[in-house]
């Protein structure tokens, strides 16, 4: 069973890893997670009206029908595949685990449901299915050590910055290892 891939390594490739009909970002790390939901919105919809095939619920408020419904439709646009999104879905995935395991054996080839979780015990059967045929992207900040590397990484990916090793060291030193903070400095 593969490894659940890593935010860190995800973003500056997502190319080398197809959008699969399902999809989980997983972590406390919210930097991460929202740039690898909008990564993988550009990767399933590309660019134009692609919103119109994009669909989000908030995982406590939303029906398993709803979201079956959205994902039996195709898209318009966007190569006629849809994005649904299901953000804050622990208590969504812990309502319909049943039905996601039985959903993930036999999904929508066409469209990709992307759950948003703060955790993803791999020890469930679901997180085994998922990743033995879909995308699980864990967005966990890198160790404090590891951070300035990531950095300067970031810089040239996200804002085209050439950072040089010793100043994203001095900015983690003054800021700490907070990527959203670290990440507006930047902007």
């Amino acid at each position: 069973m593969p490894a659940a891939l890593s935010a860190v390594d995800y973003l500056p490739h997502p190319e080398k890893h197809a959008p699969a009909p399902v999809c989980v970002v997983y972590g406390d790390e919210a930097l991460l997670k929202r740039r690898a939901l909008e990564t993988l919105r550009h990767a399933v919809l590309g660019e134009g009206d692609a919103e119109f095939s994009l669909s989000r619920f908030e995982g406590d408020e939303t029906p398993l029908r709803d979201v079956m419904d959205e994902l039996a439709t195709l898209g318009l646009f966007g190569g006629g595949r849809r994005l649904v999104v299901v953000d804050d879905a622990d208590g969504f995935v812990s309502k319909h685990r049943s039905e996601l395991e039985d959903y993930v054996q036999h999904p929508q080839q066409s469209n990709v449901l992307a759950l948003s979780v703060s955790s993803w015990p791999s020890n469930t059967r679901l997180a085994k299915a998922v990743a033995s045929t879909g995308l699980a992207i864990e967005c966990k900040a890198p160790g404090e050590a590891q951070t300035p590397r990531w950095l300067t990484a970031w810089a040239k990916s996200s804002h085209q910055l050439a950072l040089p090793a010793e100043c994203a060291e001095a900015m983690v030193e003054a800021i700490g290892p907070e990527l959203g903070l670290l990440d507006q400095e930047l902007a």
